[in-house]
């Protein structure tokens, strides 16, 4: 008879968990790769503003709501017209990469906001992209 000890079964089932995760993180990259998607599988979210009467001066007014809704690392592109912001690590997230693009669509201009998951593996943030655009919609709209 067989008898297996409450060891050997922790063991096994470290050794399978471990085949698992390995498996997963691996299926996650060569998916990335597959697709020539950078971001394929992480978890993000991204929004879109419209921006009436844009101007140069609303350029400090973006990096304002930035720097009151807590984002950190704020960046601007000038020729790019992009804004770049990173999240604190915390309780629902190994943080996250924000960025901001101006676009114009003829006499448009719209701001379109992309909140990502920094960790290439996470695959669910817990609704933390969207409060992110919500803290910053919230910050840019009392300027």
């Amino acid at each position: 008879m067989l008898a297996i000890t409450k060891r050997d079964l922790m063991e096994l089932i470290t050794y399978i968990s471990s085949i698992f995760l390995m498996t997963l993180v691996l299926f996650v990259f060569l998916y990335k790769r597959a697709t020539r998607g950078r971001n394929a599988i992480t978890s993000k979210f991204t929004g879109e503003i419209d921006l009436q009467d844009y101007t140069d001066e609303m350029n400090d007014k973006i990096i304002l709501a930035l720097k009151n809704s807590g984002f950190k690392k704020i960046n601007y592109d000038i020729t790019e017209k992009k804004f770049y912001a990173k999240t604190k690590l915390n309780l629902w997230s190994w943080t996250e990469n924000i960025s901001l693009q101006i676009n114009q669509l003829e006499n448009e201009y719209k701001l379109s906001f992309l909140s990502i998951c920094a960790m290439p593996t996470q695959i669910y943030d817990w609704g933390k992209n969207r409060r992110n655009f919500k803290k910053f919609i919230i910050e840019f709209k009392k300027l």
